[in-house]
């Protein structure tokens, strides 16, 4: 039997939504695993200029540079529908569109497709035909210019969606990064504090960029996870009640505050790289070193549960650069995507 412990220790950080620092105790997860070196094949060889990979439920989502933009398999990768292009009318984008969200109703597959420059959501549905799928737009919703700086957005239900927003550049908020619950319906929203880390001396692009994060929603969408890119944390949010956990992934975390020379020499560790959920665990594709332009790097994928217990370590050898993940528990399956190698990787779990 594996064996976890914890320990507590007392940070002070400032939160998205406050002015004056908050005292708070974040819980330690400390990893007892060997990890389990894990080696992958290529597979969707004839994709390129891949941008993105999601795996839902049965179905395998790959965003390109090229149109069409957006393109869905099944799980024998067989290629059922391919869709998207570069535009300003419906079923176009004028930037690279990504699927982060999708989930079934009793009708139908729905994707969450989000074109920042128009704020425009987009609820795609899928209908199966055939061999094929047919695409039809849902809705649309515009989010209003004060959310201008949404990084992310998940499904809750038919009227709630939950959103990451970067309010660094528009200033129409608290010049923070936070989440916010927003209504379809009434189109009013509220705002949620997360962690934010610091830079000194203070540059925009710099605060916006330190404070990048991963998140992932749960299946049952009850929860989300959000985890620092630059900083060992990770924070699990109720999407009801809002009730928050956070745990650090390293005992001994760097400064909050980070050094706008060092910053901008790249001169910082890479933690969490990417980040995946399931209805029992949360995949952590994690570096914890610093990344060299121009070479190899290793990375691990640290599997917790909800309660933040650790539960299985592997480790991915250098020359996969993985760069996302998205997880096949049903056939113990995980894949890989790498930016540089620009290829698609399946690992099969022992």
């Amino acid at each position: 039997m594996n064996k976890y412990f914890y320990l507590y220790i007392f940070i002070i950080f400032f939160t998205s939504c406050q002015e004056s620092n908050e005292e708070i105790n974040f819980l330690v997860i400390e990893e007892d695993i060997l990890p389990t070196e894990l080696n992958g094949e290529r597979v969707f060889e004839k994709e390129y200029a891949i941008t993105y990979l999601n795996k839902i439920d049965s179905l395998f989502i790959i965003n390109t540079q090229h149109e069409p933009l957006i393109k869905v398999y099944n799980e024998e990768r067989i290629l059922l529908s391919q869709f998207g292009s570069y535009g300003q009318g419906p079923n176009e984008y004028m930037n690279l569109p990504l699927v982060r969200d999708g989930h079934f109703d009793s009708k139908s597959i729905k994707f969450l497709v989000y074109d920042d420059p128009q704020r425009r959501l987009s609820y795609l549905d899928l209908f199966n035909s055939e061999d094929s799928l047919q695409v039809v737009i849902n809705k649309e919703i515009i989010l209003p210019p004060e959310l201008s700086g949404t990084m992310e957005l998940f499904h809750i239900d038919d009227d709630n969606l939950f959103g990451v927003y970067s309010d660094n550049f528009y200033q129409l908020l608290d010049s923070k990064r936070g989440s916010f619950i927003f209504s379809i319906k009434s189109l009013e929203y509220k705002l949620y504090p997360l962690i934010n880390l610091y830079m000194d001396p203070y540059d925009v692009n710099a605060a916006a960029n330190i404070n990048t994060r991963m998140s992932a929603i749960s299946p049952d969408r009850e929860k989300v996870v959000s985890a620092l890119v630059y900083y060992p944390l990770i924070e699990i949010i109720s999407t009801t009640t809002n009730k928050r956990m956070q745990f650090l992934l390293e005992e001994y975390p760097p400064s909050q505050t980070f050094d706008l020379e060092s910053f901008s020499e790249g001169n910082i560790n890479t933690y969490t790289q990417f980040i995946y959920s399931t209805h029992e665990y949360i995949y952590i594709l994690y570096i914890g070193s610093k990344i060299i332009p121009d070479t190899d790097f290793n990375s691990f994928i640290k599997v917790i549960d909800w309660s933040g217990n650790y539960v299985d370590s592997y480790r991915i050898p250098d020359r996969y650069n993985l760069s996302t993940i998205s997880v096949d528990e049903k056939n113990q399956r995980i894949y890989g995507l790498s930016y540089i190698n620009d290829e698609i990787y399946q690992f099969n779990l022992p």
